[in-house]
């Protein structure tokens, strides 16, 4: 195993580490927290860049302050961006907003998905603010 400072402007508490099967096991609890840059960056050849469990509670829970940055941000290059999957259901969206229908203000991107308060879900289709929404369902 290495363990080398990052380059970066506060290398303070950075450290990379590389090692040939797994970078980090951990058995318990594990925080992690970034003022500046990415908390966690999992990169890998051959197998998942990142791999969490949990039998008791969220495996992962990301929370984003920012108005322009996701909690998340996951990208499949040429393959799969995201795969879920799940006894009860692959994926659960959120209830959002104060009133029924798509949000009336504020910018949107083509291909983003809202959840309102009657659990209609609507499709953003042409960027914008507020964007044009389609009702799916």
């Amino acid at each position: 195993m290495s363990t080398d400072r990052i380059p970066h402007r506060n290398t303070r508490n950075t450290r990379q580490i590389t090692m040939s099967s797994y970078a980090l096991d951990v058995g318990g609890e594990l925080n992690v927290a970034s003022f500046v840059t990415n908390a966690i960056t999992a990169n890998s050849r051959d197998q998942l860049g990142l791999l969490v469990s949990s039998e008791h509670d969220s495996a992962v829970f990301a929370v984003s302050d920012t108005d322009d940055k996701p909690a998340i941000d996951a990208s499949g290059g040429r393959g799969v961006g995201i795969l879920a999957s799940g006894q009860t259901a692959a994926l659960q969206l959120g209830l959002s907003g104060a009133q029924p229908g798509p949000p009336s203000g504020g910018f949107h991107s083509a291909g983003m998905l809202y959840l309102d308060l009657q659990a209609d879900l609507y499709l953003c289709k042409v960027s914008g603010d507020p964007g044009v929404w389609k009702l799916l369902g």
